[in-house]
């Protein structure tokens, strides 16, 4: 029988400057962080939400 494993993956933290809602360095350096440590696992998909901090997020774990 095939195994599924999902990954659920909240964004890194929101610049609360930015007028579009996307990360702040640290939350940038969060899911840089998150990529390195999930670099073995072989992802067939990665979904996201609209949100610039989620569709931030996932670019750089991708």
């Amino acid at each position: 029988m095939a195994r599924t494993q999902l990954y659920l993956v909240r964004h890194g933290e929101q610049d609360p400057a930015a007028l579009d809602g996307g990360l702040s360095q640290l939350g940038r350096e969060q899911a840089d962080r998150l990529g390195r440590r999930l670099r073995t696992v072989p992802f067939s998909a990665i979904h996201h939400s609209p949100l610039a901090r989620a569709s931030q997020t996932a670019d750089v774990v991708a």
